[in-house]
């Protein structure tokens, strides 16, 4: 990477760190600004979109209308909260290098495992104990 008159690293050769982790569009490629400007929408759909059909689920269940605003409100708002958080950590963690953000992105997947396991288990405690009561 070529050295600027300051030692920094020249505005027209941005590598994805460098573009990424400065945050400024000068100097940066049409990937870099197509990236910057899709990605964060497109997570934000995905997020959308998985919220978790709950509104569906929520009827199915029986839950009321006013309910399943309010929990899908609060679910989205939760989410975008996640989602910005892990986002500034990892763009944090890609800055001091790719082998500390795969460490933090295989820490968020045993993190969302072992949440899964207890939610899991907390199911099959809670079904143990229906069945019992109908015994």
């Amino acid at each position: 990477m070529e050295k600027d008159e300051d030692g920094g690293a020249s505005p027209a050769h941005k590598s994805w760190g460098t573009s990424l982790g400065d945050g400024q569009l000068d100097g940066d490629r049409w990937f870099h600004i197509l990236f910057k400007l899709f990605f964060p929408v497109g997570v934000y759909l995905a997020f959308l979109a998985a919220v978790m059909n709950m509104s569906v689920v929520g009827r199915i269940i029986g839950m009321r209308a006013d309910h399943i605003i309010s929990a899908v409100v609060c679910g989205s708002l939760t989410i975008a909260f996640i989602v910005a958080f892990i986002a500034k950590v990892g763009a944090r963690m890609y800055q001091q290098g790719v082998g500390t953000l795969v460490i933090f992105i295989l820490m968020l997947v045993q993190v969302a495992c072992v949440a899964y396991l207890v939610q899991l288990r907390y199911k099959m405690s809670r079904e143990r104990t229906r069945s019992s009561r109908e015994d």
